[in-house]
């Protein structure tokens, strides 16, 4: 018997600006856990430090990363981040 947890797929959002601090350790937490079917949405609103190296150095299918043309501030980036997000959850 299949575990009803089995075709759960869900999205994580993560609205991000200037985060190189928290991102690393963040990141591995999630890409860690047992359960693997998500994707890791990751709008950045045009951070000014290492932000995007340490995102890309995890190389990890289900990390999608995007970066803002302009700062939209946090609450238009959570609702971008929203919309990129491919699963109901």
């Amino acid at each position: 018997m299949l575990d009803s947890n089995y075709d759960l797929k869900f999205s994580i959002c993560m609205p991000v600006y200037n985060g190189e601090y928290v991102i690393n350790q963040t990141l591995r937490s999630i890409l860690t856990q047992s359960f693997d079917n998500f994707e890791v949405i990751i709008i950045d609103d045009c951070s000014k430090d290492n932000t995007i190296e340490i995102i890309k150095s995890f190389n990890d299918k289900r990390i999608k990363y995007y970066k803002n043309e302009k700062n939209l501030c946090y609450p238009k980036n959570l609702e971008k981040c929203r919309k990129k997000a491919r699963y109901d959850l």
